[in-house]
């Protein structure tokens, strides 16, 4: 067994990288919004993958926007749904 390598079958390592790091930024978005934390400094907005190139490694980077959806707990398509659930329990 190779526990040295992880193969996602549904997207590469790079993809999921910038995924953790949209995930991430939310995160810390939130806590400072809800006053937990006060960044003196605004957080970084790229994200530095590194590429192997040639027996190089190589910076990719990449401006990462993410759009920060609401909680599910307040989308009323949710709410609604999930109530009618509850109701048949």
């Amino acid at each position: 067994m190779n526990l040295d390598r992880r193969v996602h079958r549904n997207q590469d390592t790079a993809a999921l990288g910038k995924m953790a790091f949209v995930i991430l930024k939310t995160f810390l978005s939130r806590i400072e919004k809800f006053g937990f934390i006060d960044f003196k400094k605004e957080t970084r907005k790229e994200l530095i993958q590194y590429v192997r190139d040639l027996g190089e490694f190589k910076e990719e980077i990449f401006s990462i926007s993410g759009h920060e959806r609401p909680p599910m707990i307040t989308v009323p398509e949710y709410i609604e749904k999930f109530h009618e659930t509850e109701e048949k329990c």
